[in-house]
C-alpha cells in the first residue's frame, strides 16, 4: 500500500525522504496509519478508499475532484465516510470539488452546493438557501420532496413548500394550526418509526404529503381521517412556471 500512495510523487521524483514523510502523514491523516505494507486484498471497501484518498492527498493539489467517491460502499461505511472526509478536508485545508447523484450526500457534504442540469448550473448556494430557497422547480423537486400550493384560487403560478414545513392536525382537536391552513383527508399514512409520511387530498383537490414527529401515538393520524394542514406564511417559496425538459 504505501507504493500505491507514493506512486505520484516517485512520478515528480520527490526524494525518498519527503515521499516516506507525506506518505507517512497522509496514511494516518486518513486512519490508516501502519497499514502501509497491507495488500489491496487485505482492505475493506471503505480502507481502499482511504487509501486512493490517501494516494490523491500525497500530491498537495490546489483542487481535488471526487467523482461518486462513495458509490461502491454500503450506506454505514458511507456515512462513516462522510464524516472522515469533512474532517480532512478541513485538515488539509483545500477544496474538494465533489460529484454525486445522492442528494441526501449532497447536502451533507457541500458548504457550497451546485445543482447541474444537462451541462448547465440550476442553481448554487449554500446548501440551506438551495434546499429552503430553490431557484428553480427544479431543484425544488430535485431536491427532497416539494408540494405545490396555488398562490390563489384560479392562478396557475404556484408556492413551493417542503413536507416537514407542513403541520397536520385533526379536525376538531386542541391544536388548531396557526397561519395558513386547509382541510384535507389522509389518504395513505406510513410509519417510519421515527415519523410518518402523509399522503393528504385538500378539499380544493391538491394532494401533499406531510413529514410529522411520532411524538405518540396519539398525535398519529390514521387514513381517512378528516385534517388540517397548516403552515407559516415564512416557509412556502415562489417558484416559476414549470420550466420545458431539457434537451
Amino acid at each position: 500500500m504505501f507504493d500505491n500512495v507514493a506512486y505520484g510523487l516517485r512520478r515528480h521524483r520527490a526524494d525518498r525522504s519527503t515521499t516516506r514523510s507525506r506518505v507517512g502523514r497522509y496514511l494516518e491523516m486518513v486512519g490508516l496509519r501502519g497499514f502501509d505494507k497491507r495488500t489491496p486484498a487485505a482492505l475493506s471497501g471503505g480502507q481502499q478508499q482511504r487509501v486512493a484518498l490517501a494516494r490523491a492527498l500525497v500530491n498537495e493539489p490546489k483542487v481535488l475532484l471526487l467523482d461518486e467517491p462513495m458509490g461502491a460502499l454500503d450506506a454505514r461505511i458511507r456515512k462513516t465516510m462522510q464524516v472522515e472526509l469533512k474532517r480532512i478536508q478541513r485538515e488539509v485545508g483545500i477544496t474538494f470539488l465533489y460529484v454525486t447523484h445522492d442528494q441526501s450526500e449532497a447536502m451533507a457534504m457541500a458548504d457550497r452546493l451546485a445543482v447541474m442540469r444537462a451541462g448547465h448550473c440550476e442553481d448554487i448556494g449554500s446548501p440551506d438557501r438551495v434546499y429552503d430557497r430553490p431557484a428553480t422547480r427544479f431543484v425544488a423537486d430535485f431536491l427532497g420532496t416539494c408540494n405545490l400550493l396555488p398562490k390563489a384560487p384560479g392562478e396557475t403560478s404556484r408556492r413551493g413548500i417542503r413536507p416537514e414545513k407542513l403541520h397536520l392536525h385533526r379536525v376538531g382537536g386542541d391544536d388548531v394550526p396557526t397561519g395558513e391552513r386547509v382541510a384535507a383527508r389522509v389518504v395513505t399514512a406510513t410509519y417510519f418509526g421515527a415519523s410518518s409520511e402523509y399522503l393528504v387530498q385538500t378539499s380544493a383537490g391538491d394532494s401533499l404529503i406531510v413529514y410529522a414527529q411520532n411524538v405518540h401515538d396519539s398525535s398519529r393520524a390514521r387514513e381517512g381521517d378528516e385534517v388540517e394542514v397548516g403552515w407559516s406564511a415564512d416557509h412556502a417559496f415562489p417558484l416559476p412556471d414549470a420550466e420545458p425538459d431539457a434537451a
